[in-house]
């Protein structure tokens, strides 16, 4: 087939975001979204892309000091509207991660789940807009899951009382493994003394 190249994105340093890959497709197929670094790395940028190949650029983080890491994951809401973003900054400082709420235009932006804790994943449950977090609310060196309803009421699933409830990546918490209604949740949980089990 034809490749059409977007404008505006630069050959390298794209990449960053969503479940690693960068790039997510609206659920109603209207286009798809593209995070990248700059290539100094203090700057990540979201740039949505019509089905035309046209980018929009349509948010923009600036590190306040020395760069911006690789944990950014994005999804869209089910209804193709709005974007929720995974991310260590607000106001244009440095802060715990959290979950960003915008518009698919990258306006109307709102805290959707900021804590005085870092959330170490996010993932869709599913084709739902409820979320599965990993979050560390007990202690830096702990993780247990967090769901996450669209109505903002939550629960705690805690695998392993003084490990962790997921996978570890290097940046982030890996993602679990969630069936298609966003129900069933197969995890591996782990802790110092005991390897991981699923």
């Amino acid at each position: 087939g034809l490749i059409k190249y977007v404008d505006g994105i630069p050959k390298v340093h794209w990449g960053l975001g969503s479940r690693g890959s960068g790039w997510e497709w609206a659920p109603d197929s209207s286009g798809f979204l593209i995070g990248w670094k700059s290539e100094d790395h203090k700057e990540w940028n979201l740039t949505y892309v019509n089905t035309d190949a046209k980018g929009f650029p349509i948010y923009k983080e600036k590190a306040p000091s020395n760069y911006i890491n690789n944990w950014r994951p994005f999804a869209w809401t089910e209804d193709s509207q709005s974007i929720l973003l995974g991310t260590d900054m607000w106001e244009g400082k440095f802060t715990n991660r959290y979950i960003l709420r915008m518009g698919k235009n990258g306006r109307d932006l709102t805290p959707y789940f900021k804590k005085d804790y870092d959330v170490a994943n996010f993932q869709k449950a599913g084709n739902t807009d409820t979320l599965i977090l990993t979050t560390q609310s007990r202690n830096p060196l702990q993780g247990e899951l967090t769901i996450l309803e669209p109505n903002g009421t939550s629960r705690q699933i805690v695998v392993d009382p003084v490990g962790w409830s997921s996978p570890v990546d290097f940046e982030q918490a890996g993602n679990v493994w969630v069936d298609d209604s966003g129900k069933n949740i197969l995890t591996i949980g782990h802790n110092p003394t005991r390897n991981s089990e699923l």
